[in-house]
């Protein structure tokens, strides 16, 4: 960032601003495509060992980053960017179920929904945009199922993800459930207590 800027910036805008160059689009792509191939990684290897401890088979760890490795192909599809988008930021926004340690959380700026309370009606447009964005996370739960477990692009999976979806409302309140139950033991009863800056991932318990 400081080679690319080569000075203080205070402004997001003036960040992504100066970013917009050959050696800024080349560094935040390749920053981009670590960071997913992280993130992915991560999911193999969980859903790997669930579905070998499910079956009752033995496994060794180096075996399971191995082929965690080789699933990586499933990225050379140009779908990949909105995956990025899918694991980087959608997921850590609800994080209703396993999410990765590299972003285990979200929120959407306060600067975002404040300007949106300002609107006329800015309070149904930023409950219609929470709303939205749960539908969404809702239809596309099962991506990472059938990218890990299908070997299928991140399109694909999310067109057999969101065909299932839409015929499985007891896993529509199954979510719903649990963002209310997070929602409350997070806002009214485990506040002080959540492990929020430590190394132990809460959302993975």
């Amino acid at each position: 960032m400081k080679y690319i800027i080569s000075e203080s910036v205070i402004y997001n805008f003036d960040i992504i601003i100066k970013l917009l160059n050959i050696p800024g689009i080349l560094g935040s792509s390749l920053y981009a495509l670590i960071i997913l191939f992280f993130i992915y990684i991560e999911y193999v290897i969980v859903y790997k060992i669930l579905y070998l401890q499910h079956t009752h088979q033995s496994f060794h760890w180096i075996d399971i980053c191995l082929s965690g490795i080789k699933d990586l192909k499933v990225l050379k599809h140009p779908s990949a960017i909105l995956a990025f988008i899918y694991f980087v930021f959608l997921c850590p926004l609800w994080h209703l179920g396993f999410v990765s340690t590299v972003f285990p959380s979200l929120s959407i700026p306060n600067f975002i929904t404040n300007e949106l309370l300002k609107m006329q009606y800015g309070s149904y447009l930023t409950i219609l945009l929470y709303v939205v964005l749960f539908v969404l996370y809702g239809l596309l739960i099962l991506v990472p199922y059938y990218m890990i477990y299908k070997q299928e692009n991140f399109l694909l999976a999310a067109k057999h993800s969101t065909q299932n979806m839409i015929h499985q409302p007891k896993l529509w309140m199954i979510l719903i459930g649990i963002f209310l139950l997070y929602y409350v033991l997070q806002t009214y009863i485990l506040k002080e207590m959540l492990l929020s800056s430590s190394d132990f991932n809460f959302y993975f318990l």
